[in-house]
C-alpha cells in the first residue's frame, strides 16, 4: 500500500544523481531504448567491416562527437530556457496537489513522476557535454591519446597490443557513443511529449476544480446590503 507523500519527501533528493535513481522507481516505455539498441546494433557491424581500419574508425567518432557537441550545447540551452518559462507560468497549487497526490505503484508523489522525464533528460545532456569535453581534450587527432600510441609503438614489446587496443578502442567510441547521441535525440523527443502531457494535466485540472467567483469587495463606509 502507497503511503502519502509528506512535505518533507519532495527536498529528499540533494543531487542529481539522486534525483535520476528515483526516477527509475516510475514506469517507462522502452521505445527509445529499442531503437538505440538497434542502432548500436548497426553500428557493431559497421565496426566489424572496418576493423582494419582503426583510423578511419577514429575519424567517423571525432566526426560524430564533434556534431553532437554542437547539437548538445544548442539544445540543452533550449530546454534549459523552455522548462525555466513551462514551470514559472504553472500555478503552484497545481503543483502542490500533484506533490499531495501519490503515483501508484512507485510510494512518490505524482509531481516527481511528471518532473522525472524532464530531469533524466537534462542528467543525459549534462553527462554527454562532459564527455565530449573529455572528448575534446585528450582525443583530438594529435591530441594526448594519438601520442601515447606513437610512443607506444616504439616498444617492440608493446606493438601488437597497442594495435588491438587501438581497434577496440575506436570501435567501443563509434558504437557507444554513436548509440547515445541517437538515444538523446529520442530523449528530446519524449521531453515534448512530457511538456504537452503535464501542460493537458493543469488545463484538466483547472477545468475540473474551476477556482470559486469571488465577490466584488464593498466600497469603503458601504453596509453589508449595499451591494445586493
Amino acid at each position: 500500500m502507497d503511503l502519502p507523500p509528506r512535505a518533507r519527501d519532495l527536498t529528499r533528493e540533494k543531487t542529481l544523481y539522486q534525483l535520476w535513481r528515483t526516477s527509475f522507481k516510475f514506469p517507462k516505455k522502452n521505445f527509445n531504448l529499442w531503437v538505440s539498441l538497434a542502432v548500436c546494433a548497426g553500428l557493431m557491424g559497421y565496426c566489424v567491416l572496418a576493423w582494419d581500419r582503426p583510423d578511419a574508425l577514429m575519424a567517423a567518432f571525432r566526426k560524430l562527437e564533434a556534431t553532437g557537441f554542437g547539437f548538445a550545447t544548442s539544445i540543452l540551452g533550449f530546454l534549459v530556457a523552455g522548462f525555466t518559462i513551462f514551470v514559472t507560468v504553472i500555478r503552484v497549487e497545481i503543483f502542490v496537489k500533484m506533490a499531495q497526490t501519490v503515483k501508484k505503484g512507485t510510494g512518490e508523489s505524482t509531481l516527481k513522476y511528471n518532473l522525472s522525464a524532464f530531469i533524466v533528460t537534462f542528467v543525459h545532456y549534462i553527462c554527454y557535454l562532459f564527455v565530449c569535453l573529455l572528448c575534446e581534450l585528450f582525443l583530438p587527432s594529435g591530441g594526448a591519446a594519438s601520442l601515447a600510441l606513437a610512443k607506444a609503438h616504439e616498444f617492440e614489446v608493446l606493438r601488437p597490443v597497442v594495435g588491438q587496443v587501438h581497434r577496440f578502442g575506436a570501435a567501443a567510441l563509434v558504437v557507444a557513443f554513436g548509440s547515445w547521441t541517437i538515444y538523446l535525440v529520442l530523449l528530446l523527443k519524449s521531453f515534448v511529449y512530457n511538456v504537452y502531457q503535464v501542460t493537458t494535466t493543469v488545463v484538466r485540472w483547472e477545468w475540473e476544480h474551476p477556482k470559486p467567483a469571488q465577490e466584488p469587495a464593498a466600497p469603503p463606509g458601504a453596509k453589508p446590503g449595499d451591494l445586493a
